[in-house]
C-alpha cells in the first residue's frame, strides 16, 4: 500500500486507488484508515489529501488533483468519515466491478430513475435501505463513496463548479449521457458524518441550479439521496422534512414532561451515543449540569465531541460499564438498543440500571423487515437488530409510554424506571 499527502509522490500500479480529502485527521484515522488497515487485500494505493488549511476551494478540485495522480485500474473517491465494513471489502468490490459492462461509476448508495432508493448502509448509527446481493442500476450516487474506472476518469473529471454536494450526481448524469451505466454495489459501509455542519457550509440552492441547468433537458427529474430536484413540490417537501426534525424533538420533550420525566438531571450518562442522535441530544441537555457519553465505537464519540454535546466521553462496551454503582442520576439511551441483538440489549439495560439511579430508554415500535436481523457479512462483521415492545420493559418494572404522531413520529416507545 502506498500513501501520499498533498504534494508527495508515489509509484506502482495497484488494482484500486483510494482518494480521500480530509479536514479532520482524527475522523479520517478512526473511520477510513482504520477500516483499510483491516483489509486482507493490500493491492491498493491510498492518496490522502490534507485540506485542513483549505488549500483546495472545493471537494471536486481536491479529488480531481488526487485522481490525476492515481495509478490504479479503478479510483475510489471516498469521504474521510466512511468505514468499510468487513476485512474483504476491497476484494468484493473488485469482483463486482470487473463484471459490470460499460461502467461509468459505482457506489454504495443511490437513487434509481423511478425514485427508489438503492443501497444498504449504516448512516450515523441507523440502517438505511435493505440487504441485496447484486449490483443495482441507478440514476445518481451519493458522494460519500464513488468508484470510477481510471480510463473513464482520465476523459471526464468532476465539475469544479460544485462545492461539497452534487458533484457525484453530476458525474453520474454526465456518464449516462455518454452511454455509460451507474450502479450501487451490495457492499456495506458506515457513514459517520457531521451532517449539520456540512449542510450549513454548502450553498445548496445555487448547487441545485447548476445541476438543473446542465441536465434538466435530458432528465425531467433528478433523483438524489437527499431528495429529488426539478419539481417545486419536491423542494417544498424537503423544507418541511427539515422543519419536522425540530418538531419531533420538541414533541418528544413535551411528551416526557407531561409524564413528569426530565433528562435535565444533575449527572447524566448517554448510552450508545449514535451520531444521528447528537443534535437532538444537544437540545435535550441544554440545561444539564454534567453529562458523559459511552460507546464501543470511538468514531461515534468523535461526532458528539465535535458538536460539543457532552462533558466527557468513554470508549467502552456498554454491557460492562466502567463506572461505580449508582454514580449517575440518569442513564439515557436513545435509538441504540434496536441496533443490538435482544440478548446484548438486555445486558446493556442491566448495566445501565447498575450505574444509574434512574433509567430512560427510547426505542421505535415500528415493524419492518429489519426489526429482527442477524446478518453475517464476513468473519469480522455481523449486523444485528431487534424489536422492542412494552412487555420487554414491563417485566423489568419499567413504566412505559407510547408516542405516535402519524407518519412524522410513528411508534416511539419510552421506558422509564
Amino acid at each position: 500500500m502506498n500513501n501520499t499527502e498533498l504534494g508527495s509522490s508515489f509509484s506502482g500500479k495497484p488494482k484500486m486507488s483510494i482518494v480521500t480529502c480530509y479536514n479532520d485527521r482524527e475522523i479520517l484515522s478512526e473511520n477510513l484508515l482504520k477500516s483499510l488497515n483491516r483489509q486482507h487485500n493490500t493491492d491498493f494505493e491510498l492518496l490522502t489529501i490534507d485540506n485542513t488549511e483549505k488549500k483546495f476551494s472545493s471537494i471536486p478540485s481536491a479529488l480531481n488533483w488526487g485522481g490525476k495522480k492515481a495509478a490504479g485500474d479503478y479510483i475510489m473517491f471516498v469521504h474521510q468519515d466512511i468505514y468499510l465494513c468487513g476485512d474483504n471489502w476491497l476484494d468484493l468490490a473488485s469482483n463486482f466491478l470487473n463484471g459490470l459492462p460499460r461502467l461509468g461509476a459505482a457506489g454504495v448508495a443511490g437513487v434509481a430513475s423511478n425514485g427508489n432508493y438503492a443501497g444498504f448502509i449504516l448512516d450515523r448509527g441507523r440502517y438505511y435501505g435493505e440487504y441485496f446481493d447484486s449490483p443495482l442500476p441507478v440514476q445518481t450516487l451519493d458522494e460519500q463513496l464513488i468508484i470510477i474506472p481510471r480510463m473513464t476518469f482520465e476523459k471526464y473529471r468532476f465539475d469544479e463548479h460544485f462545492d461539497f454536494h452534487f458533484y457525484g450526481a453530476d458525474y453520474c448524469l454526465s456518464a449516462q449521457r455518454l452511454g455509460l451505466s451507474v450502479y450501487v454495489l451490495p457492499l456495506f459501509v458506515e457513514h459517520n458524518s457531521l451532517a449539520v455542519a456540512t449542510l450549513r457550509a454548502s450553498n445548496i440552492k445555487n448547487q441545485e441550479k447548476i445541476l438543473l441547468k446542465k441536465h434538466s433537458e435530458v432528465f425531467k427529474t433528478i433523483w438524489k439521496t437527499t431528495g429529488s430536484i426539478g419539481k417545486i413540490r419536491d423542494m417544498i417537501r424537503r423544507g418541511f422534512a427539515s422543519l419536522s426534525n425540530d418538531f419531533i424533538i420538541e414533541a418528544s420533550m413535551t411528551f416526557l414532561q407531561l409524564q413528569k420525566i426530565t433528562v435535565n438531571q444533575q449527572k447524566i450518562l448517554e448510552v450508545g451515543c449514535l451520531p444521528i442522535e447528537q443534535n437532538a441530544m444537544k437540545k435535550r441537555l441544554a440545561k444539564k449540569l454534567f453529562s458523559i457519553a459511552i460507546s464501543p465505537k470511538k468514531r461515534y464519540l468523535i461526532v458528539s465531541r465535535r458538536l460539543g454535546v457532552h462533558d466527557d466521553y468513554v470508549v467502552a462496551d456498554p454491557e460492562r460499564m466502567p463506572f461505580k454503582a449508582k454514580s449517575f442520576d440518569l442513564a439515557f439511551s436513545s435509538g441504540f438498543l434496536e441496533y443490538l441483538s435482544k440478548e446484548k440489549g438486555e445486558r446493556v439495560i442491566k448495566a445501565s440500571e447498575e450505574v444509574a439511579k434512574k433509567s430512560l430508554i427510547r426505542v421505535p415500535q415500528s415493524v419492518s423487515r429489519l426489526d429482527s436481523m442477524h446478518l453475517v457479512l464476513d468473519d469480522s462483521y455481523i449486523l444485528e437488530r431487534s424489536q422492542w415492545a412494552k412487555k420487554d420493559f414491563e417485566v423489568r418494572q419499567y413504566k412505559t409510554f407510547s408516542l405516535q404522531l402519524g407518519q412524522i413520529l410513528p411508534g416511539t416507545l419510552y421506558a422509564y424506571k
